[in-house]
């Protein structure tokens, strides 16, 4: 029986373009021995042919989007890249800066009024 884990990357392999034959080598390169990597080959391939025996079936309640809606996938894209800024892309960089220099600057002020806080306290 082949690894589910392997049965999965070589999946996520085919899924990301490559070839069956570049997920196998990545597998082997990974420390995955060859006769582990050539079953999960053969058990996907075995998956593959049932999926392809099995009738294609439409759900119901899918809708088909008019032609006059589709866009080329490039001018999808320069719609996304109009509605996104530098602030809306990096919010949680500048956030994250942002409260990094206000602790920097607490802690100078600490440094440098440590008598007087002390003082405070005794």
């Amino acid at each position: 029986m082949a690894r589910d884990d392997l049965i999965a990357g070589l999946r996520n392999g085919l899924e990301r373009g490559a070839s069956i034959e570049v997920s196998k080598q990545s597998l082997l390169n990974a420390g995955y021995s060859a006769e582990e990597v050539q079953e999960a080959v053969d058990s996907l391939h075995s998956d593959s042919v049932l999926a392809m025996q099995q009738p294609f079936r439409k759900p119901a309640d899918s809708v088909q989007p008019s032609p006059s809606k589709v866009q080329p996938q490039n001018q999808q894209a320069s719609v996304k890249k109009e509605g996104s800024g530098f602030f809306a892309e990096n919010w949680k960089i500048i956030a994250l800066v942002s409260v990094l220099v206000i602790l920097i600057v607490l802690f100078v002020v600490v440094l440098l009024f440590r008598d007087t806080i002390a003082s405070w306290f005794s």
